[in-house]
């Protein structure tokens, strides 16, 4: 075998067993073990049997009508003073449940980017809120889900943490 050819099938080789681990398994969902963490920024670590049934329940509940009304992309942005960050975000959400992010953290040492793809379901609350979920993948995440109650305002949408997302398109 030529060098060339032994190093693209060892590249191929190392690559491998990352992909198996990046599978996607639409009906279970991984969560942090830190308390102290939520949402999109939190890696994940176990598999969450409540987690996952939630997924489950929310799809199965999902109001077609709500999805569309709410599909577009959203902007936000999230200061942190203490570390002298800022954080950068779009997300996508599509009338037929698919979603992706990508964001970008910056600070006076530089940027890192992250993006990721996944699903969305959504449903209206009694109180005129919606419950979203998300089934997400990106570049330290695989299978990661969160849920928000989110509150249509001002050409966008507020979440639980009182983060305001812009619609941009």
């Amino acid at each position: 075998m030529s060098p060339r050819r032994l190093a693209a099938a060892l590249a191929f080789a190392v690559l491998l067993p990352s992909l198996a681990i990046a599978q996607d398994d639409p009906d279970r969902c991984y969560t942090t073990s830190d308390p102290r963490c939520s949402g999109d920024y939190c890696g994940n670590t176990f598999y969450n049997p409540d987690v996952s049934l939630n997924w489950q329940q929310t799809r199965a509940n999902a109001d077609a009508r709500v999805m569309a009304q709410m599909a577009g992309v959203y902007y936000a942005e999230t200061p942190n003073q203490q570390l002298q960050m800022i954080n950068r975000a779009y997300r996508s959400y599509e009338a037929n449940g698919l979603w992706q992010y990508q964001d970008q953290t910056c600070s006076s040492t530089g940027c890192s980017q992250n993006q990721g793809t996944g699903n969305w379901a959504a449903y209206q609350q009694g109180d005129g809120s919606v419950f979203l979920m998300i089934h997400f993948s990106d570049l330290s995440r695989s299978n990661n889900c969160f849920s928000q109650t989110v509150q249509s305002s001002r050409g966008g949408f507020t979440d639980g943490l009182g983060q305001f997302w812009q619609r941009v398109r």
